[in-house]
């Protein structure tokens, strides 16, 4: 059985294949994670080129989907 989720969030730091291939097959609505050249599949990037941490990608998510869920 095929469970289709909201959002994906994919909090990985560095670019792996195997992420691209997961969260271009994921059926989910909405897909959201860090900015890299190559994330064409994702619906929401946020650069955090500033301040590579995993702490700080994690509130920026929290921040722009809490932002989007309001409008």
């Amino acid at each position: 059985m095929l469970i289709k989720f909201d959002i994906l969030v994919d909090l990985s730091l560095d670019s792996h294949f195997s992420f691209f291939f997961f969260t271009s097959l994921s059926p989910s609505v909405f897909k959201v994670g860090r900015y890299a050249e190559n994330s064409g599949d994702l619906d929401l990037m946020i650069d955090i080129s500033s301040q590579p941490d995993l702490g700080f990608l994690i509130d920026q998510i929290k921040n722009y989907v809490s932002i989007l869920n309001n409008s």
